[in-house]
């Protein structure tokens, strides 16, 4: 079985899955990734301010010309 037919059988069942199965797997992976953050905001917190101090200095060295 090639692989491009491994992944219509995977999409097709997919499609085919109950919409309310996936309902209820959105909201709980809603509830898991909220959580998740909840319990590691301060490392979010630590990523974001990094990559907006990085962001600046590159757009400032770009500017100067290095």
């Amino acid at each position: 079985m090639s692989a491009y037919t491994y992944s219509q059988r995977a999409a097709e069942s997919m499609v085919e899955g109950n919409s309310l199965f996936s309902v209820r797997c959105r909201k709980k992976l809603k509830y898991l990734i909220r959580r998740h953050f909840l319990k590691n905001e301060f490392l979010y917190g630590t990523i974001l301010w990094f990559l907006i101090i990085f962001t600046l200095t590159q757009a400032y060295l770009w500017r100067v010309g290095y």
